[in-house]
């Protein structure tokens, strides 16, 4: 492990991906807008414990590309319908 760094074990599990691009402020605020207006009520699945990951590419002309990662897990059967 390199000086400074720490190490994060992540179990396995089934994850969320948005993949965005457009203007910058634009797209970081579609992703949230995607996974918590529209995917996650449409959907039967919810949050589960674990990292939030994003990655970001910004470009010169303001544009920017982003990946947002959300672990998930499928709703108890009594919480869905």
């Amino acid at each position: 492990m390199t000086d400074g760094l720490e190490q994060l074990d992540v179990p396995a599990g089934s994850w969320l991906v948005l993949i965005t691009t457009g203007p910058y402020a634009e797209a970081m605020q579609h992703l949230w807008r995607d996974a918590c207006g529209q995917w996650f009520p449409a959907s039967p699945w919810r949050t589960r414990p674990g990292p939030e990951l994003l990655r970001t590419e910004l470009h010169e002309d303001g544009t920017g590309d982003a990946e947002l990662w959300l672990p998930i897990e499928p709703e108890p059967r009594s919480a869905v319908g």
